[in-house]
């Protein structure tokens, strides 16, 4: 690819939240400098600050900053908050009326944000798949979004004591990825919000070569070594999973779900596993590149956002989707 579009496809990755697009890439390279260089780089369809956007789902061209046709057509009112709405469907969830219930689970109150630390820590534990075991020689890396190949990590952590348990204190604000190396394969883990307080967040699964071809086997697919493969969860307001979401990878890859811990290509939405706190879906053979996934309820319901992450190739990708 050449230079200037590298430059453009890091500032595009960005995360569309309710109320828009996140931008985090600092830099002062200017990323665009006109709408037509973001839609002619497949980046965007704005551009925002020099930095290419893409705030609503777009097709064929055509943008809509309401809620999309199928939507409509599914009888669902469009609003811009939630004055617009009515005693059945009250609350305004993704410029749609939708009902209370659905806008408690989704519609998250902002952080109070008038003390904010110099630093927070972030913590999680990595764990083989299927043993539960720490693998081996663990080092990760937390890591700006822009900085594709994490050349310049923010921080770093060495699993000395072969526990598994990986410790940072990060700038607050961090928002980025964490890449881990180890006996599994690479592995990637994507936050789609920043970190603005300390942080356990759940365990971290790292897969072996060998338990991403039995993956792909279980679904009558064959792992192309030369693609990754992403595990994706769309997260309440409580950090809860949620059953009943559908994912889509714009670019391409093999879907499944996961119930009871048996990847399925029949199921349409995710599963909640009470016993695991999971409600996993992904895709196996996904190309490298930055790959926008989405989320919506049900297979054809209201649409809650998307998120461009990284796929590298022979590289699990962890996307936990906040909205």
């Amino acid at each position: 690819m050449h230079d200037g579009l590298v430059v453009k496809a890091v500032a595009a990755i960005c995360m569309l939240t309710l109320s828009g697009c996140s931008l985090w890439l600092n830099t002062d390279e200017r990323q665009c400098s006109s709408d037509a260089d973001c839609v002619e780089a497949s980046l965007g369809t704005k551009c925002v600050q020099q930095v290419c956007i893409d705030p609503v789902e777009c097709s064929d061209g055509a943008c809509d900053a309401s809620t999309s046709s199928s939507e409509m057509g599914l009888g669902m009112k469009s609003c811009g908050s939630d004055t617009d709405c009515d005693k059945d469907t009250p609350r305004c969830l993704n410029k749609t009326c939708v009902e209370a219930a659905v806008g408690d689970l989704w519609l998250c109150p902002a952080l109070d944000q008038t003390v904010r630390p110099d630093t927070v820590r972030y913590n999680f534990r990595v764990v083989d798949y299927l043993s539960r075991k720490p693998p081996q020689n663990v080092v990760a890396k937390a890591c700006r979004n822009s900085d594709v190949g994490c050349m310049e990590p923010v921080a770093m952590f060495t699993d000395v004591a072969q526990t598994g348990h990986v410790q940072f204190m990060l700038p607050s604000g961090f928002f980025g990825y964490f890449e881990v190396k180890s006996s599994s394969m690479d592995t990637l883990l994507f936050v789609t919000e920043p970190i603005v307080k300390n942080t356990l967040n759940r365990d971290v699964p790292v897969l072996t070569r060998d338990t991403v071809d039995l993956t792909a086997t279980l679904l009558g697919y064959t792992y192309d070594q030369e693609k990754g493969l992403a595990f994706i969860e769309a997260l309440d307001c409580s950090e809860t999973p949620q059953g009943g979401v559908h994912f889509e990878s714009r670019e391409g890859g093999d879907p499944f779900y996961m119930v009871d811990q048996v990847p399925s290509k029949e199921t349409q939405t995710s599963v909640y596993d009470s016993n695991n706190n999971t409600a996993s879906g992904g895709f196996v053979n996904v190309p490298p590149g930055f790959v926008q996934i989405s989320a919506r309820i049900g297979t054809d319901g209201l649409r809650l956002g998307s998120f461009n992450a990284q796929i590298r190739a022979r590289t699990i990708t962890f996307i936990d989707m906040h909205f």
